[in-house]
């Protein structure tokens, strides 16, 4: 797994893409890395006459071009001055396309993504450019939510990155396992302490008669040790020795109880598993990452893969 050393950051000029901006400078700065800034202008639909209805796209002029070249640098300015920007691009075209083919062309380590509202999509629709992102980013997807204070990056104040607590949900899954090793290099990045939660849905109680004879507290016990051992087998050597990890369960609903925990803990970051991206239906929305994404006040990192 490569590190986080290449990273790509959306611009569209707003606080929430600032606030983005400024956890990657202290990612940046954590892992030796670059951030490359790009700013997608959509093409202007402009109507043909005389056929009414029918328009063609209009690229910006040469004189709008340059004012916005000059925007850019202005706002990627704390990334120049902390000697982490690689380059500034500008791009016209279909916002989420561009972005994602940009991130391939690097290739990007990961998008650090700003989301507008607080807990993340709360004022985002269907179809947004955040949700098309998600679904056919080429690498991790870093998103930041509204709500994260922006000294917890300390990017302001010239620090690296300082976590505290980064929290890994695990469900057994290759993208799980891959997150426990994502999850892994930003704690030990961050100086964080790594806690690994699995979340162990309840039975249904429909009938509570049908579990008289059925030793309940037992099962659980056994699912717990079960767990513990797979999930012991996940954690890298290195993190094993360090001794800053810590291993949770808890019954219920894995994405409330995934940002419950997230909340108790004051967890700086989660990293989480995406399943497939074939499966765009059900790989995020309507899934566990697609309801923390939503609700969680605190960076999530969604991995695919290894």
């Amino acid at each position: 797994m490569s590190e986080l050393r290449n990273l790509l950051v959306p611009v569209d000029f707003s606080p929430y893409s600032l606030r983005a901006l400024d956890l990657a400078i202290a990612l940046a700065r954590s892992t030796g890395g670059e951030i490359t800034a790009i700013h997608v202008a959509p093409y202007r639909s402009v109507p043909v006459p005389p056929y009414g209805g029918a328009f063609f796209p209009e690229e910006p002029s040469a004189e709008q071009r340059a004012d916005l070249i000059s925007a850019l640098r202005v706002f990627v300015a704390p990334a120049r001055e902390a000697h982490v920007l690689k380059e500034m691009v500008l791009h016209v075209g279909d916002v989420e396309h561009e972005i994602n083919r940009r991130a391939a062309s690097m290739p990007a380590d990961a998008i650090v993504l700003g989301t507008h509202g607080h807990g993340g999509f709360q004022r985002l629709v269907l179809g947004s450019i955040t949700e098309k992102v998600l679904h056919k980013a080429p690498c991790p997807v870093l998103t930041v939510p509204a709500g994260v204070p922006e000294t917890e990056t300390a990017a302001s104040a010239g620090g690296t990155i300082a976590f505290g607590t980064v929290l890994c949900p695990v469900d057994f899954s290759e993208p799980s396992a891959a997150s426990v090793r994502w999850a892994t290099q930003l704690a030990k990045a961050g100086g964080a302490k790594l806690v690994l939660l699995h979340v162990l849905e309840k039975i249904p109680e429909k009938d509570p008669r049908a579990y008289l004879h059925f030793n309940m507290p037992n099962y659980v016990s056994f699912l717990e040790v079960d767990a513990r051992e797979r999930i012991d087998a996940l954690i890298p050597a290195e993190a094993k020795s360090a001794g800053e990890t810590e291993q949770v369960f808890r019954q219920g609903k894995p994405h409330e109880e995934i940002v419950r925990l997230a909340e108790e803990r004051n967890v700086g970051m989660i990293v989480m598993g995406v399943h497939g991206r074939d499966t765009i239906d059900f790989s995020l929305f309507g899934s566990t990452t697609n309801q923390v994404v939503r609700h969680a006040s605190c960076p999530v990192l969604t991995v695919r893969r290894a």
